[in-house]
C-alpha cells in the first residue's frame, strides 16, 4: 500500500499519461468521447497538484466534477444493457488503454483514503477518482 503523499502522487500522475493514450486511441477508433477524455485528464493532473500542496493553500476540490462524471455515466449507461457479469479487459487498443487507465484508478483511490482520513486531500477527491472509475468501465463495453 502506498500512505505518502509522494507515493500517491507517482500513482495519479501515472493515470493521466495512460488516459492521453487512450485519447490516441479514441481519435484513431473516432470514438466520441475524446473530448471528456481530456477534460478529465486535466483534472487528474489538478488532483496531483492538490495532492502535493500543503493543506494551507491546497484548493478545495468542486462537486460540479464529479457530477459531470456521473451525468456521462448516466448518458452512457442508458445507451448499454445492464452490466451482467465482470467485464473481461480487452476490445481493441482504446478499451485496452481504458482498462489500464482504470486499473490505475483503482491504485490511486486506494492509496488516497489514508491522505482524505488525515485530512491531507479533500474527500471529494476520492469520490471522483471512485466515480471516474466506472466512467471508464461503462466506455470499455462500447468496444
Amino acid at each position: 500500500m502506498c500512505f505518502s503523499q509522494d507515493n500517491t502522487s507517482e500513482v495519479c500522475i501515472t493515470a493521466p499519461a495512460m488516459l492521453r493514450l487512450a485519447r490516441e486511441y479514441a481519435k484513431d477508433g473516432e470514438h466520441s468521447y475524446t473530448d471528456k477524455l481530456k477534460r478529465i485528464q486535466c483534472i487528474l493532473v489538478d488532483i496531483n497538484t492538490c495532492i502535493l500542496r500543503t493543506s494551507q493553500d491546497r484548493p478545495r476540490f468542486s462537486p460540479r466534477h464529479t457530477n459531470d462524471l456521473e451525468d456521462w455515466i448516466t448518458e452512457y449507461s442508458n445507451q448499454l444493457p445492464p452490466l451482467e457479469n465482470y467485464v473481461i479487459p480487452g476490445g481493441g487498443k482504446a478499451a485496452s488503454s481504458l482498462h489500464v487507465a482504470r486499473s490505475i484508478c483503482r491504485r490511486a483511490e486506494r492509496c488516497i483514503i489514508p491522505l482524505v482520513r488525515t485530512g491531507d486531500v479533500d474527500k471529494e477527491t476520492q469520490v471522483y477518482l471512485n466515480r471516474y472509475k466506472h466512467f471508464t468501465l461503462q466506455l470499455t463495453r462500447f468496444h
